[in-house]
């Protein structure tokens, strides 16, 4: 699979649980964090790590967690999350951008 993939995949699982109102605890969203967690640092393990590959993967690790605090702030539904996940839906694009565009990162 492709970075592009398990972003994907992560939105699929995300949007899934958020309509079930399942917390990021719950043994849906734990099984499937556990595993892409999993393969996708076992990716990362076999990469140069100044790569722009392992740079790609790096990115969906922080798209899956940001995702996973999403879905928390979902579940919990206080008023306080609510503020802050406009923030949090920014970040998540932006990541997204980061990944299906990689030219877009700046250099250094």
């Amino acid at each position: 699979m492709t970075p592009k993939d398990y972003v994907q995949q992560v939105d699929e699982k995300f949007r899934g649980c958020k309509k079930q109102k399942l917390s990021r605890f719950s043994s849906e969203w734990d099984q499937f964090s556990r595993n892409i967690n999993t393969e996708m640092r076992g990716i990362l393990f076999s990469l140069d790590d100044k790569s722009q590959e392992a740079e790609t993967w790096k990115f969906c690790l922080a798209y899956w967690q940001v995702r996973s605090i999403m879905l928390q702030r979902y579940f919990e539904g206080k008023a306080l999350n609510m503020v802050r996940m406009p923030k949090l839906k920014r970040e998540c694009a932006h990541i997204k951008e980061l990944i299906f565009n990689p030219g877009k990162r700046m250099a250094g």
